[in-house]
């Protein structure tokens, strides 16, 4: 019986230490090892919570039975036990999942539940896939709402004009939208083969303007193209085609002759009343006797199958040097065709090597108009190639180097970070070294970059070219950890960078707050000491004061009265001085206590 007693006893000690609370500390890092800052670290069903500081560690207060969450933006959460331990260390993994179910908005982040009214994205297999289709701008009519697409020309190829939530814009501008393709201003999209396109969203809202500026303050049309991405990363080789056939689907309904002859002249009556003949176009005179003969010609002539040769005497007649017309023309039947035809074939090629993805897709698109005379036609030849690469912790910078002729070959563009003076003295040491044959390397850079390598009897252009990128700074490595514009150019910084710019600009805005602060005690310091000769001098007793005709007097005397002790200032007193010295209440001359006063100077 002891024995158990002493067993419940020690279980209840036990039980008491675990829920003490005891400090946990740890360190948190990523997948790499590098220290993560800002790592929300909680206690599970509790407020009680923490941050992990600038080296990655954090401290907090749990029981020993306690479970702690870590979780950071963009990295699986993780429950860790603490089981009674003060030191627990955590390593975070990236959770790309969590990544993609936050979209950016410019300024912030939204949820993407929330974008739904203001961000539309279009099925393209829904739309674009298996339809014949040769403008991809007419394939998004009521794709997604609030998008509105009209054309204004029927000519084959037209581009469509194109609205997000109406059609008016600026006062001299227009409403049309910014459309992007894999991040370029494209203006003409019936150029794009439908077949290449991977996805599209429509961007609906003004604040797509913080994102990318006033051009897209009627919304952004972003459309991608499609990559050599595969699950299975082998080569692939697609082929496919369309053949479509088109046909009007409703054609107007045309009068016959003499009924819309007669129309004709009873509106002609209307307008002119006891009118029996009138002229029309081309000469053509329409009165009674035309309507008759128009009339018979349709009564005997009208279901014959006549050739479309005018004969003299049964289809017209010319009176008088008037012409009569009496035949009846369908003009549908005769300048639109019943069908037109319209063809697509598209060749796609992609795959994986390594880590670089290419695709190349090759189309080619036409269609034939329904007009008989003078027939339109389209055609559309296409050409997409996306090679992709991933970069790790380095970036592959080149400079452009053009071939003027076989012997000589002009660079005109340098890598960042990179001056024509640097890129020159590596070439001319890789020249010393024997690597790179040239005879000189001349420098003509004036408003645009251009060095000249003149190359040696007898050496190939395309492998100096080759030794240039290898040798020489015309390449070169980068392993940044972020870029900002700096004099409108790019500039990659390393953490050791990005610290000291903080560092600097943290120290500038201490170095603003201290002037400021400064010069308030400053002002405090002068005013007070003014204050103090004012009211022990008793300027404001004398006579002249007392008796000044106006302001600009009593100023004048007190000036004159605080002349001896300007030396003392920390600055000159101004006439805006005195006039704040003259608003002091009697109130506060009477209890003025020059020891207080002295204490707060």
């Amino acid at each position: 019986m002891k024995h158990s007693y002493l067993f419940l006893l020690m279980a209840a000690l036990l039980s008491a230490t675990a829920l003490q609370a005891a400090e946990v500390s740890g360190l948190v890092t990523d997948a790499q090892g590098e220290p993560m800052i800002g790592v929300s670290v909680m206690v599970d069903g509790t407020t009680t919570g923490t941050i992990t500081d600038i080296d990655g560690r954090y401290t907090i207060s749990a029981n020993g039975n306690s479970v702690l969450v870590f979780s950071y933006l963009g990295y699986r959460t993780q429950k860790i036990n603490v089981e009674n331990r003060s030191t627990l260390n955590v390593q975070l993994v990236e959770d790309t999942k969590a990544l993609e179910e936050v979209v950016v908005v410019g300024y912030g982040t939204q949820r993407k539940a929330n974008l739904t009214g203001a961000v539309g994205t279009v099925s393209v297999q829904d739309q674009l896939d298996g339809r014949p289709i040769t403008n991809v701008g007419n394939s998004l009519q009521g794709a997604t709402p609030g998008l509105t697409i009209t054309n204004t020309s029927g000519r084959l190829g037209a581009v469509p004009d194109f609205h997000i939530r109406g059609f008016e814009g600026s006062l001299t501008g227009s409403a049309a939208p910014l459309i992007l393709v894999d991040g370029v201003e494209m203006s003409d999209i019936s150029a794009i083969n439908a077949e290449d396109i991977a996805s599209i969203s429509v961007l609906k809202d003004a604040a797509s303007a913080s994102i990318y500026g006033t051009r897209a303050a009627f919304g952004v049309i972003l459309i991608t193209t499609k990559t050599g991405a595969n699950e299975s990363g082998k080569f692939n080789v697609t082929y496919n085609n369309n053949f479509s056939w088109a046909t009007p689907t409703v054609l107007p309904e045309v009068a016959k002759s003499y009924i819309g002859a007669e129309m004709a002249l009873e509106a002609r009556n209307r307008r002119v009343p006891g009118t029996t003949m009138f002229k029309g176009g081309c000469g053509l005179v329409w009165d009674a006797t035309a309507i008759d003969m128009m009339r018979q010609w349709e009564q005997t002539y009208g279901n014959m199958d006549l050739s479309e040769e005018m004969v003299l005497g049964r289809d017209f007649d010319i009176i008088a040097g008037d012409a009569y017309f009496y035949r009846s023309w369908d003009p549908a039947k005769m300048y639109v065709s019943d069908y037109s035809f319209s063809q697509q074939h598209n060749l796609n090629v992609s795959g994986q090597a390594g880590k670089t993805n290419y695709y190349i897709g090759l189309g080619y698109a036409g269609q034939n108009g329904v007009v008989k005379v003078n027939p339109d036609s389209y055609k559309r030849y296409s050409i997409n190639t996306s090679i992709e690469t991933e970069v790790f912790k380095w970036l592959k910078v080149r400079a452009k180097i053009e071939k003027i002729n076989s012997k000589t070959l002009a660079i005109k563009e340098i890598p960042f970070t990179k001056t024509t003076v640097t890129l020159i003295d590596s070439i001319l040491k890789a020249v010393e070294k024997g690597k790179i044959k040239a005879k000189r390397v001349d420098d003509n850079t004036a408003a645009e970059v251009e060095i000249l390598v003149h190359l040696a009897p007898g050496v190939s252009s395309d492998k100096t070219i080759d030794a240039l990128y290898a040798f020489s700074d015309c390449e070169i490595n980068i392993s940044p950890n972020c870029c900002v514009i700096e004099d409108n150019k790019p500039k990659f910084l390393t953490v050791s960078d990005v610290l000291r710019h903080s560092v600097e600009a943290t120290k500038e805005l201490l170095r603003k707050e201290l002037e400021i602060r400064k010069a308030e005690l400053e002002e405090q310091l002068f005013f007070a000491s003014l204050e103090k000769i004012f009211i022990e001098e008793r300027i404001y007793k004398g006579k002249p004061f007392e008796n000044a005709k106006d302001m600009d007097a009593a100023c004048e005397y007190v000036d004159e009265r605080l002349t001896p002790f300007y030396p003392q200032f920390i600055r000159e007193v101004r006439k805006e001085d005195i006039l704040r010295l003259m608003e002091i209440k009697m109130q506060r001359i009477l209890k003025f206590n020059k020891d207080k006063a002295d204490e707060l100077m």
